[in-house]
């Protein structure tokens, strides 16, 4: 078997997405677009009894999925494909598939033997899996969208994006839920205690056993790496060290001004300087405006490494010999192997190696497509699985599971430009990285979310300057990003496909309180401008005194999207609420007067939206 050297993994590169520009009030009237049917299975999986939660959400869904090795056998949770497959880790033979029903959405993977742990993200459920005979043994319901999994000697605990961790039997009998923090992603046990992430925030929680208490809070510093001007936002994967504690991969976001020049005449992405449309100079960690790292964090120390070179949405990351290695795996084929960034982390000291600014592919087959998922066995033999087509490779073979493409929206969207930034990891997962940037003419905007109707909530942008689609993706995509034309049915196929993205299920929350809160919304005058399915008239207002005009935004799914306003002004929504500089006085609905325990069912409501 052929094991891959330092440089062998495609390291991709994205960045921000752009709020600029200016608008007279009122906002444009949006160009004519295709109206694309909202879902498109008319006949989701329907709800199992006593499931709050398991009503499917009818969409194909934008992350990607988990690997696993486990005696011998290879591992694949496919969310798009709805089955788990495995198969000998040599690949002689075809994988077998367990297949769940539509829209389950398999993600992490956790396995014993012929059992098989899997958070199903679309229906808010866990499956225990037999191998041996290829079935579903049990699912049970456990919180609106469980993500990460991890086996412990008698049970397993599972990390929920609405904040729960969960413990249950090996016969997913629930033990106790606790609500821990929000946001959380993977769940990792070591000894005594549990290392848990969140997502958007990047932190690493240390959670003693058996009480379940949080025990120390770590977050990437990225003032001692090569981008010290950046913050750490989106963690995409947390795995197990291998001496202690953990290894989180992650992204680092600029705080400083980006420009946001427009394409040169000659087409060239980058002008005489070096820098890039957006800024950046390439292999250039300095002027970096996003980047990927490592953190190493332990009980009593937690070391961040960073990539020299612009930065992009990693879905997984992979450990051995002596070395982490990390892909996205989406690098247009017009893209230079001279323009193409390679990294190498020491997984004992997490300190970067030299890194180059040249590297290559897997295989040549790769190139063009989203890889999603690494997994390392110990003799060195790397395995991948791309999702668009979905193909399963262990270097000398390669397993086509399905060739389709669906007309290639989830790899444009994650595709190299040639200012070496994509739209996904402004957008991971389709929604928005928690991250405020500074341009240098449109000044702050906070990263607004894509879930939740898209086409329905043109114009675009928060100064409203874009719309449709079109217009944004030639503004935005191919004169600042340096990203290729799209064509009409480019553009008309990437809308149905960023239409589809669903908002977050909100944890449950007290059905009185939603009732007297969406009351209050309604009195208030919250609902004259947060109007309609989408809850936006898609118009600009003034919402707060010497600020210019902002687009409404949806309101959908903003429990889970702090900060708030343009400018992310408010850490919460009760600092919206109390804070008159920021967006709380009587411009942005009658508030003011409203008691606390108002303002406290208001929020209830938002919060259930």
């Amino acid at each position: 078997m052929q094991k891959l050297p330092w440089c062998g993994l495609v390291f991709l590169l994205a960045c921000t997405p752009d709020e600029n520009g200016t608008n007279p009030v009122p906002a444009p009237q949006p160009d004519p677009i295709v109206d694309p049917d909202p879902d498109p299975d008319p006949d989701p999986t329907p709800d199992p009894k006593g499931n709050p939660f398991a009503t499917a959400r009818g969409t194909v869904p934008i992350y990607g999925g988990t690997l696993a090795l486990s005696d011998g056998r290879v591992y694949v949770a496919d969310p798009a494909l709805d089955n788990v497959f495995f198969a000998p880790q040599t690949l002689e033979t075809d994988p077998v598939a367990i297949a769940l029903p539509k829209h389950t959405e398999p993600f992490r993977i956790a396995a014993a033997g012929d059992d098989l742990y899997v958070t199903l993200r679309g229906t808010g459920e866990v499956a225990h899996l037999d191998v041996a005979s290829q079935s579903v043994v049990a699912t049970t319901p456990i919180c609106a969208e469980p993500r990460g999994v991890t086996l412990t000697d008698g049970g397993l605990f599972v990390a929920c994006a609405s904040g729960e961790l969960v413990e249950l039997t090996r016969k997913l009998e629930i033990v106790r839920s606790v609500e821990l923090a929000s946001d959380l992603r993977d769940v990792v046990l070591e000894g005594t205690h549990l290392w848990v992430s969140t997502f958007r925030d990047a932190s690493v929680l240390r959670v003693s056993l058996p009480d379940l208490t949080i025990v120390q809070e770590a977050r990437p510093d990225l003032s001692t790496t090569e981008q010290p001007q950046q913050e750490p936002h989106v963690a995409w994967r947390m795995r197990a060290h291998p001496t202690s504690g953990v290894v989180l991969l992650h992204q680092g976001a600029t705080r400083e001004p980006i420009p946001q020049e427009q394409a040169a005449s000659n087409g060239n992405s980058f002008n005489g300087d070096g820098e890039s449309r957006y800024g950046g100079k390439l292999c250039d960690p300095a002027g970096a405006i996003s980047s990927s790292h490592f953190t190493h964090v332990t009980e009593t120390a937690t070391t961040t490494g960073g990539a020299n070179g612009l930065g992009n949405s990693q879905f997984d990351f992979a450990m051995g010999q002596g070395l982490v290695f990390t892909a996205n795996g989406v690098v247009d084929g017009r893209t230079p192997p001279s323009q193409r960034i390679g990294l190498a982390i020491d997984i004992l000291e997490v300190a970067v190696t030299q890194p180059q600014c040249v590297m290559r592919s897997f295989d040549e087959e790769t190139v063009g497509v989203t890889i999603t998922a690494l997994e390392m066995a110990s003799d060195g033999t790397m395995f991948t699985y791309s999702r668009e087509p979905a193909v399963l490779s262990n270097g000398t073979r390669r397993v086509t599971l399905n060739a389709a493409v669906a007309d290639g929206p989830l790899n444009t969207f994650h595709m190299q430009t040639d200012a070496f930034i994509a739209c996904a990891s402004c957008h991971p997962e389709g929604q928005e990285d928690g991250h405020v940037w500074e341009f240098e003419e449109s000044g702050l905007r906070r990263t607004q979310s894509l879930a939740g109707g898209l086409a329905d909530r043109a114009p675009f942008h928060w100064d409203g300057e874009f719309g449709s689609l079109p217009d944004l993706m030639g503004d935005v995509f191919v004169d600042r990003m340096g990203g290729a034309e799209l064509t009409e049915t480019d553009t008309t196929v990437l809308l149905d496909w960023l239409h589809a993205i669903p908002v977050p299920r909100s944890a449950p929350v007290d059905a009185a309180r939603v009732a007297e809160g969406r009351a209050l919304f309604e009195s208030a005058g919250c609902a004259e401008c947060h109007a309609g399915d989408a809850l936006t008239d898609s118009q600009l207002h003034v919402v707060r005194g010497g600020s210019e005009a902002r687009k409404t935004p949806s309101l959908l799914g903003i429990a889970s999207r702090a900060p708030y306003m343009s400018d992310g002004c408010a850490p919460t929504l009760e600092d919206r609420m109390t804070d008159p500089q920021c967006g709380g006085g009587d411009l942005h609905g009658q508030t003011s007067t409203l008691s606390s325990d108002e303002q406290d069912v208001l929020i209830a409501y938002l919060k259930s939206l």
